[in-house]
């Protein structure tokens, strides 16, 4: 099986943030946004796409958690 990568531009795009809030979520204490697999300078850091469908997927649960 081959790793498909995401870049900054492409998580960017997907979920309609700047790549500065990438960077943020990364530092969050709950369910951190995984760090990149291949670190560069600017756009060209890289992670692998089943990390972030990981994170996907607990942050959707943690969503839908009714925290009222």
């Amino acid at each position: 099986m081959t790793d498909t990568y995401l870049n900054t531009k492409d998580l960017c795009k997907r979920y309609r943030v700047s790549s500065r809030t990438i960077f943020r979520r990364m530092k969050m204490d709950t369910n951190p946004f995984p760090t990149p697999v291949i670190k560069m300078a600017g756009s060209s850091n890289l992670w692998c796409r089943y990390e972030v469908e990981e994170w996907d997927e607990k942050q959707r649960k943690l969503s839908s958690i009714d925290r009222f």
